[in-house]
């Protein structure tokens, strides 16, 4: 009996980066083309959330003195007044 073996099919590539090499093979230096890093959608994601990060720090930095303030003031009416943690104890 004759069995037709399947050829195996090459990896599909989803990124435009990936199709193409990044170093130039005249020159072997890495070369990168400005319009197409930017059509390149692969890293979305990481930059959104680096970006996110980015601007949490910078709010935490310029109110710095107020959130210390705000939860000093918190802690210190949550557990220096005996009476809420008896509450808690209690149920």
């Amino acid at each position: 009996m004759y069995t037709a073996h399947a050829k195996k099919k090459k990896p599909t590539f989803t990124s435009s980066l990936s199709k193409r090499s990044l170093y130039n093979p005249s020159t072997n230096l890495p070369f990168f083309s400005l319009r197409r890093i930017c059509r390149d959608q692969a890293g979305l994601g990481t930059l959104e959330v680096v970006v996110l990060i980015a601007i949490l720090l910078a709010i935490a930095l310029i109110f710095n003195e107020n959130i210390r303030s705000f939860a000093n003031k918190l802690f210190t009416s949550v557990f220096n007044d005996g009476r809420v943690l008896k509450e808690i104890n209690q149920r």
